[in-house]
């Protein structure tokens, strides 16, 4: 497993990252300068894993099921699950920055009248009890 740190990046330094890899990819010429490209950004783990889910895609489309992409690839069929879903939602990642906002608007909208389930803590948790 690859250890990442904590500390997230400002925007501007992603997207100008992502834009200069983006751009050394489209001077490659062939096959094998994106590899050698790959080779000098990614560890030797990094690739294996990325040509795993490289993989997975393509035995994916070939209608085989997550058992057996799994045992094909020694990869877990949640794993397998993992790379699917990543093709099929279109879901924003939420980064630190953003969990107070998201859990801020996660607790009004349990906190209203409309929802079954009551908030978690603080004093009107029981509240619902008296419409019932």
């Amino acid at each position: 497993m690859v250890n990442v740190g904590k500390k997230y990046l400002k925007n501007d330094l992603i997207n100008s990252s992502w834009n200069g890899f983006i751009k050394e990819i489209k001077n490659a010429k062939n096959q094998e300068e994106i590899k050698a490209l790959f080779s000098k950004f990614f560890s030797s783990a990094e690739q294996i894993a990325f040509e795993k889910r490289l993989a997975i895609i393509f035995l994916s489309k070939q209608g085989l099921c997550h058992r057996e992409i799994g045992r094909i690839l020694d990869v877990s069929p949640t794993t397998v699950g993992f790379v699917k879903r990543g093709f099929k939602d279109k879901e924003k990642i939420i980064r630190k920055e953003n969990l107070k906002y998201v859990s801020a608007i996660r607790e009004t909208k349990i906190g209203k009248s409309s929802s079954r389930f009551p908030t978690y803590k603080g004093r009107g948790r029981w509240r619902f009890l008296n419409s019932m």
